[in-house]
């Protein structure tokens, strides 16, 4: 908690930017170190200006030990660019932020698919309904989508991933506590309940027009892809897609209506073969399938293709295969794909900790870190699919449902 201190001082200091502050922790190895530092020895260093030196020579730590204390009253959650849970796609940015607050759980980026969703404000009704539809789509195939949790496009992206019952994170151009646009609140609150509300700034931070450009490297820097719908000539969105394009990223484009204004952007992004077009959720998935499928078979084991249940090695020859090894490979259930396509991210996460050997509500409510209530309409759910039979206080998978073809 002391060296967090530290973290947010430098982090919070408002003559840097996040390109400088990073490298003044490369240079020193660590915010602690920077600010025991000498005038001389940063006046040596020959890129900071003298207003700079002199922030950082005022050493003044009220400030980031009260931002630590909200952070502890508020259940807002820190991470710095050294810890190991720090996106290392977000960490090869030129700009990557030092420190990153963030309230619920935070999801892996660098081991999924991430595909920001953004676009306008003001978008049509059918803009909506695209966006919404997509991101349920891109869900359900395995793919993650973030997106900025704004009016229009962005909060259509999060219902779809919603819908979908797989998690989303939003990216904010606000304190994590503070919740804009106001009617988005409940939004807010399913959110943070299935993946990450996160920020570079501080809680109670107001969201000032200038932090959402900056926040929008965030968006693309943990993302492969960005997918913008509708953007006018100059929508926040086609910052977030030329900033992809500077980041290595891929950028998908819906098109839209000739001389629509909202599609605009999208439509010159297209032109200028800035962007892949999109028709439908295809044209995206096909450029991520081999990481797709491997992201699915880390997740949930086991299909037709003689994958195990855990680690995706392939299965040994019989005739190499100690007779332990026939008998474990006996145990594990062969998924037949289409089985598992619909279910939820939530549903996947438990029916995988009871493939091994049965288990009680009580373990999994602990293991999964899920409400006793929502587990057990979870498992409800999952006994009325015919996936998951209880056994005294057990719960385990149902074999034949995961092995046996459907009905046609």
């Amino acid at each position: 908690m002391a060296n967090l201190k530290y973290w947010i001082w430098l982090a919070s200091n408002s003559l840097l930017n996040p390109a400088k502050v990073v490298m003044l922790i490369d240079t020193f190895g660590g915010p602690e170190q920077v600010a025991n530092a000498d005038r001389k020895v940063l006046e040596s260093l020959g890129w900071l200006s003298a207003g700079e030196i002199s922030s950082l020579m005022r050493r003044d730590f009220g400030g980031a030990e009260r931002i630590l204390q909200d952070c502890v009253n508020k259940q807002i959650s820190i991470l710095t660019i050294q810890d190991a849970a720090y996106p290392e796609r977000l960490r090869n940015i030129p700009d990557p932020p030092a420190v990153l607050y963030y309230k619920g759980r935070l999801p892996d980026f660098d081991a999924m698919v991430t595909i920001a969703v953004v676009g306008t404000r003001s978008c049509t009704n059918e803009g909506c309904r695209i966006a919404e539809k997509l991101s349920t789509e891109l869900s359900r195939n395995g793919a993650y989508v973030v997106s900025g949790i704004a009016k229009g496009i962005d909060s259509a992206a999060h219902v779809g991933a919603l819908k979908a019952g797989c998690g989303t994170s939003a990216l904010l151009g606000c304190g994590c506590d503070v919740v804009y646009p106001a009617e988005n609140r409940k939004l807010y609150e399913q959110v943070s309940r299935v993946g990450a509300l996160i920020s570079e700034y501080p809680p109670g931070t107001r969201p000032f027009g200038s932090n959402f450009p900056r926040r929008n490297r965030i968006m693309s820097g943990i993302s492969k892809g960005v997918l913008v719908v509708q953007a006018g000539k100059r929508s926040g969105a086609l910052i977030t897609a030329r900033l992809a394009l500077e980041q290595g990223r891929d950028v998908f484009a819906v098109p839209g209506a000739f001389g629509a204004p909202e599609s605009m952007g999208t439509n010159l992004l297209i032109r200028d073969s800035a962007a892949k077009l999109v028709t439908c959720v295809n044209d995206i998935l096909c450029e991520y399938e081999p990481l797709l499928t491997h992201v699915s078979t880390q997740r949930f084991a086991v299909h037709d293709t003689g994958e195990k249940w855990r680690g995706g090695q392939s299965r040994p020859e019989p005739e190499t295969e100690s007779v332990t090894e026939q008998k474990e490979s006996e145990k594990r259930i062969k998924v037949d794909r289409e089985k598992i396509k619909d279910f939820t991210e939530r549903q996947l996460d438990i029916i995988l900790s009871i493939a091994e050997s049965p288990r009680t509500a009580e373990d999994l409510t602990e293991s999964l870190s899920l409400e006793a209530r929502e587990l057990l309409s979870e498992l409800t759910m999952l006994q009325l699919m015919g996936a998951v039979k209880q056994e005294g206080a057990l719960y385990a998978p149902v074999r034949e449902f995961f092995e046996k073809k459907r009905d046609a």
